[in-house]
């Protein structure tokens, strides 16, 4: 039960409410944000003098309901989670869940006219998921990571710590599984979590983390491609959504693709303090030089030349290097290089960071 029908029950009654809970189900087949049909049921849940409009899943061979998961889920509350409010069979034996209620599916939302608009907005030639896009798929990862990571703790999903540190895994996590609520304008996501079960192995637990994250890439380039449709996006942007599953969820709250030029010149120069951490961390990593810029190459000859030393074009704390020198030495810079960067300056200063 939501937190304003549970103070509308509590105002209503000058005592405690007592009675058997009824559900009314009327087999009606609760429709999606676009009017084609969901596999949710719209019921009334009745106790005593007071009714609320819930949802229900039913039954069938390919999402089994359990009575286990039931009792395992029916405490459990968290705002991107679909409440599990009650169970009960219907007359042949088959199991219900009575569900919280949605307004519908979010790979539809996404597909509508209304959620492409709020999904993403336009820069320049490309576009970028929108802060409420973005902050929805951080939302829905950062929910998969808990779910899936026992030992991880944070404050947001601090609800979930009471399963996750027994081991409670869900089996899979479908784009048809998220669904959106739209209330007072805000949408919000939320995960239908109706199957769920032990694990003690580690290995079993990790090998079940590599299929949910699996399936929360594929979810997450699923819900992209849709609210993209066919429009190009900001290369920044595509490596945010790539990020999902790589790093933990402050990580992914805190990815590059949205910083301030300033914040870039921040971080940029904190990288080449400390050259014996930064630059063993760096052996390895997949990453090229470019050498089709002509700008980049013009920038390396005047640093060489200024700074009588040579650039190792093998080495990607070099490349760090360059990009410092970029920022640090932009006065000095000659005009004609300045120019080509197409970025403005105010009064001598850099205000951009190119290649950050």
């Amino acid at each position: 039960m939501s937190s304003e029908v549970f103070v509308s029950v509590y105002r209503a009654h000058d005592r405690p409410t007592f009675g058997e809970c009824f559900i009314i189900d009327e087999n009606k087949i609760h429709l999606d944000v676009n009017g084609n049909a969901t596999e949710l049921y719209e019921v009334t849940s009745t106790i005593g003098s007071s009714s609320v409009k819930c949802m229900v899943i039913k039954h069938t061979p390919s999402k089994p309901l359990w009575f286990e998961s039931y009792d395992m889920l029916k405490m459990f509350r968290h705002p991107n989670i679909i409440s599990i409010e009650n169970y009960y069979e219907d007359y042949s034996g088959e199991p219900r869940f009575v569900l919280s209620w949605v307004d519908g599916g979010l790979l539809t939302w996404v597909k509508s006219m209304k959620g492409r608009q709020s999904a993403f907005q336009s820069s320049g030639r490309s576009i970028r998921p929108s802060s409420s896009f973005r902050q929805m798929i951080i939302v829905i990862a950062y929910l998969a990571i808990n779910t899936m990571n026992f030992h991880y703790n944070s404050g947001i999903c601090k609800g979930l710590e009471c399963l996750l540190q027994h081991g409670m895994y869900p089996t899979k996590i479908d784009i048809k599984d998220v669904y959106v609520r739209v209330k007072g304008g805000v949408i919000s996501a939320k995960i239908l979590i109706s199957e769920v079960y032990w694990i003690t192995s580690i290995n079993d637990r990790y090998n079940q983390e590599l299929d949910l994250w699996e399936d929360m890439r594929s979810l997450v380039q699923v819900c992209k491609n849709s609210a993209a449709d066919g429009k190009t996006i900001h290369p920044d942007s595509e490596r945010f959504f790539q990020y999902v599953g790589i790093g933990n969820v402050e990580m992914l709250q805190d990815y590059p693709d949205n910083w301030t030029d300033e914040r870039k010149v921040c971080y940029l120069m904190g990288l080449v303090t400390y050259p014996s951490f930064v630059r063993p961390k760096l052996t390895g990593a997949c990453f090229t030089w470019p050498t089709t810029c002509e700008f980049l190459e013009k920038l390396i000859d005047h640093q060489e030349t200024r700074l009588n030393t040579t650039f190792n074009r093998k080495e990607f704390y070099d490349y760090i290097l360059v990009c410092r020198d970029l920022v640090k030495h932009w006065r000095n810079l000659p005009g004609i290089q300045q120019g080509s960067l197409f970025l403005s300056s105010k009064d001598g200063e850099m205000v951009s960071a190119y290649m950050v």
